[in-house]
């Protein structure tokens, strides 16, 4: 299999960095107010001033959901269209560290956290959510990475310079993408009862040590993943601690499988990829780290029945995915802003209908120690 075949469902990690283009910023947005904390007071019964959304037929309501008001988005999904809720005016503090988002969705779909600087520079996190669950957020702002095709003379957000924030439903984005990461059709619902952005702490979602760092350790819903391919994903227990479950039907997309955030990480120490896997029935996995710029680097290893396998993927493995966006050769450690895992569903034996599963778990960075 030539890597240039990957190429073309891989392309919308590429194309991820366009999700909030209708929100392009200028190139500065002057402070609305004095430094305050994002806290979402709906006692009033209405949108505060300064939240807004998009999305065909889209609405901002403020009903009592168990007996608690909420911020209801009311949409019709729309192929090509996405919707989403925008809070612009924001001056946060400069000690801000944590951002706490409660909401759930009609349907299971893919949301992205944006946050946007002053000077244009947009930092973001993806979530898988499932349905009908009130499902809550709660991370570190230093988890949040730079997006694709967005720059910062610092390299890092800077709370203080946050001045808008949106949450996006991306199911229904055009082409590819949206068919990989989701098509939904009729009227749509995204709650969001607590929104917070402030001082405060959160549990990070991977340890890191002298020699590792894990990607996410902790797999609690909603996961920080996106999917390809329209795969069942769960997290599983088959008696060796929580794995990730990955379900796909044969027949259906060829690649099935997901993306993984790891900016936020001391990706400038990476030495190799480790992780365990097994599946059923033995699959090829792909493992594509991808760049800032677009360029994507892979590498490919087998997955089989039985116990999982430890598998360790050294920088050396991975070679470049041509064809593609970016223009760097080699990896440049920089700007790794994401790693995906990916099966090629035809390299299996299955039948059309035929469901095929497989496993990852303990994903992280390896280091070499003291450097």
């Amino acid at each position: 299999m030539k890597a240039i075949k990957v190429t073309r469902l891989l392309v919308l990690a590429t194309l991820l960095g366009i999700l909030a283009g209708s929100f392009a910023l200028a190139d500065a947005i002057p402070a609305a107010r004095p430094a305050t904390a994002l806290d979402l007071d709906l006692g009033g019964g209405k949108a505060p001033a300064g939240v807004t959304c998009w999305g065909a037929g889209a609405q901002l309501q403020v009903p009592l959901i168990d007996g608690r008001p909420a911020l209801a988005l009311v949409y019709q999904a729309a192929r090509t269209t996405t919707a989403g809720v925008a809070i612009d005016r924001l001056d946060l503090p400069a000690d801000a560290g944590r951002v706490t988002v409660e909401m759930r969705v009609a349907q299971p779909t893919s949301v992205a956290i944006d946050l946007y600087e002053a000077g244009g520079a947009r930092y973001q996190a993806f979530y898988w959510m499932t349905a009908g669950d009130w499902r809550s957020v709660d991370m570190p702002l230093g988890e949040f990475w730079l997006a694709e095709g967005s720059t910062d003379a610092d390299g890092r957000l800077d709370p203080d310079q946050v001045r808008r924030m949106t949450i996006t439903d991306l199911a229904n984005l055009p082409g590819q993408v949206g068919m990989a990461l989701g098509l939904k059709d009729g009227a749509q619902e995204m709650d969001v009862r607590r929104l917070y952005v402030g001082p405060g702490t959160a549990v990070a979602r991977g340890e890191v040590t002298a020699d590792r760092a894990e990607i996410d350790d902790r797999l609690v819903e909603p996961l920080a993943l996106l999917p390809i391919g329209g795969p069942g994903i769960a997290v599983a227990d088959l008696g060796g601690g929580p794995e990730l479950e990955v379900r796909y039907q044969f027949g259906g997309y060829r690649w099935a499988g997901f993306i993984r955030g790891v900016a936020q990480l001391p990706v400038e120490r990476m030495t190799a990829l480790s992780f365990r896997a097994h599946a059923e029935p033995r699959v090829r996995i792909h493992v594509v780290i991808e760049q800032r710029d677009g360029a994507k680097f892979e590498a490919t290893t087998m997955a089989g029945p039985g116990p999982p396998r430890g598998i360790v993927l050294p920088l050396q493995a991975f070679r470049r995915i041509e064809g593609g966006a970016g223009k760097s050769d080699k990896m440049d450690l920089a700007q790794v802003r994401a790693v995906i895992f990916v099966a090629d569903t035809f390299s299996t034996h299955l039948r059309r209908g035929q469901e095929g599963r497989y496993w990852i778990s303990e994903a992280g960075l390896k280091f070499v120690e003291g450097k």
